[in-house]
């Protein structure tokens, strides 16, 4: 869901959020010790959300309005983005450094990533006949701050969370496109494909046990990258 104001001449303000789901899928845990990797499990991905928030001021290059009073424009823009995505796994697969089978019942691994960027780039919007339209954007992401809590629900030697990251620094880029088509004063909805990858090369990494307490290890990387389609609400005035 998007939302945007001109708020004087073409100085304009924009909010976005949303909210997507995944329920399937597998995710793979793996261990290394000195660089050997001893331990790697496989489970179902049973439950997943990504929820994200945003908030951008900037200024009006060009606008335009076509016959029936729709308005086209350019952005450039500078903000601020919330993410966050959630998976939980569950049961395990026998893979390798692992015997023994757990059901689908059992939940196994929770991670969390919690991202917080700042986002530069800009937005157009271009409106055609019968309520149509395409809209684009292209932001990078110069710096961002991490968090990821990684918790094993069947380990008892580790406590929960049982593995938290955290990263600050890194590089992103976000690109989107959409067809939109407006129904009522400003209201439409829209259909597109967005594509975002960031990623981090510094930071901690702990280890939090039950008895051993913490200890700390240089984070070398933290990447996700994220693509698909999606559908939305907007609203301009």
């Amino acid at each position: 869901m998007d939302a945007d104001v001109v708020l004087w001449r073409r100085l304009v303000l924009v909010a976005s959020g949303g909210w997507g789901q995944a329920n399937d899928g597998d995710l793979i845990d793996e261990d290394f010790i000195l660089g050997t990797n001893f331990s790697r499990t496989r489970s179902a991905i049973d439950d997943g959300r990504v929820y994200f928030g945003t908030i951008n001021a900037g200024y009006r290059l060009s606008d335009w309005t076509d016959a029936v009073g729709r308005r086209g424009f350019v952005d450039l823009l500078v903000g601020y983005q919330y993410w966050q995505e959630k998976y939980e796994a569950f049961g395990i697969v026998d893979f390798l450094g692992f015997t023994g089978n757990e059901p689908t019942s059992t939940k196994v691994i929770t991670e969390t990533w919690t991202w917080h960027s700042l986002r530069i780039g800009g937005r157009a919007y271009f409106p055609f006949p019968y309520g149509l339209g395409v809209r684009g954007s292209a932001f990078v992401m110069p710096w961002n701050s991490v968090e990821v809590e990684d918790t094993h629900h069947l380990r008892t030697d580790l406590r929960h969370p049982s593995i938290v990251l955290d990263g600050t620094g890194g590089f992103g880029w976000q690109l989107e496109g959409a067809i939109t088509y407006t129904f009522w004063r400003g209201l439409g909805v829209e259909a597109g494909y967005r594509h975002w990858s960031v990623e981090m090369k510094s930071g901690d990494a702990t280890f939090r046990t039950v008895n051993a307490g913490e200890s700390d290890e240089d984070l070398r990387k933290v990447r996700t990258q994220r693509g698909g389609p999606f559908v939305g609400l907007q609203w301009r005035f």
